[in-house]
């Protein structure tokens, strides 16, 4: 397996691997996510391999695609409360079915973290889906922990 760097090539592939994550979120918040647009989503991830504030990375075993993180540079601004920080969030993480418990995931977070360090960046975070349960075990397993938790109120529901 080899982790490198994304193209313009690769982005027919990174949709599929993409639009499997985001039919899982449809199911769990239907009334959050909505169907995606091929076309829009297309253009949507080759601005972002234009980016300087983002970086994708692709896991790779011959020509096929077994995963890809998607990697924001962050610069929190210094305020009364807070010190100026830099991070990178895991903004997407999505391995290919027959590739997930087999070290696909674990080869992008080390390589986030190899990037990250190279960029003299100290810090990971990323956001995961409560009902993610399969997710939350394996960042915990890979030494990332809990700090904070975001709640919602449907006020429509009451719940």
């Amino acid at each position: 397996m080899k982790i490198i760097e994304a193209t313009f090539e690769d982005v027919e592939n990174i949709i599929e691997l993409n639009n499997d994550v985001h039919k899982m979120h449809i199911t769990w918040f239907p009334k959050t996510y909505k169907p995606l647009n091929k076309t829009l989503l297309k253009k949507f991830f080759k601005d972002l391999l234009d980016s300087n504030n983002i970086k994708i990375f692709i896991a790779k075993n011959k020509n096929k695609l077994l995963g890809y993180i998607k990697l924001n540079i962050t610069r929190q601004e210094e305020s009364l409360f807070i010190y100026e920080q830099y991070f990178i969030e895991i903004d997407q993480i999505s391995i290919s079915k027959n590739s997930i418990g087999k070290g696909t995931g674990k080869a992008l977070i080390n390589k986030a973290k190899e990037y990250a360090m190279n960029q003299n960046i100290t810090k990971l975070i990323l956001k995961v889906k409560s009902k993610n349960i399969n997710a939350i075990e394996a960042y915990e397993k890979l030494g990332f922990q809990t700090t904070t938790k975001k709640m919602e109120l449907d006020l429509k529901t009451g719940g």
